[in-house]
């Protein structure tokens, strides 16, 4: 996390409830480059490969936008955000990460700040914490709805 340079690929298999059948899902880690201290020529390079990507590929369904909730969106999210709905045409689905890192009293203040900024209705944003689990079921839930609708596997 927080180093990814190439397009890395994971196919994870999981149950839309207990007594479903197995459904695979292909997920690829994007390089983000909003914090990243890279040099404007490896910047660019990526936003190139990101590019190619997201309007070539014919599976992808949807893309998790992943924005920092202990900072305001950054105009790479933005961009980011208006680049993949109005540009790719794909479906979107921001998570609100690092949120454990922010006070439990304020957090809903934040998610707010963040579903206000980028332009979101609220409950659209998903608060999100890799340490606490927060958010990880929800996150789920939308993406093998959006899979489910699409019928698809990326």
């Amino acid at each position: 996390p927080g180093r990814t340079r190439a397009l890395q690929f994971f196919e994870v298999t999981y149950r839309p409830t207990p007594a479903a059948r197995p459904r695979k899902v292909r997920f690829c880690d994007l390089p983000g480059y909003g914090y990243a201290k890279v040099s404007k020529s490896e910047r660019d390079q990526w936003a190139s490969m990101i590019e190619d990507y997201v309007k070539e590929r014919k599976d992808l369904q949807v893309v998790v936008l992943i924005v920092d909730a202990r900072h305001e969106p950054q105009p790479s999210d933005h961009d980011a955000l208006e680049f993949l709905r109005e540009t790719c045409g794909r479906k979107v689905i921001v998570a609100v990460t690092k949120i454990d890192k922010i006070v439990k009293s304020k957090r809903v203040g934040s998610l707010a700040v963040v579903e206000r900024e980028m332009g979101l209705a609220k409950g659209d944003a998903v608060p999100f914490s890799a340490v606490e689990g927060t958010g990880s079921e929800a996150l789920w839930t939308r993406i093998a709805r959006i899979a489910g609708e699409a019928g698809g596997t990326e």
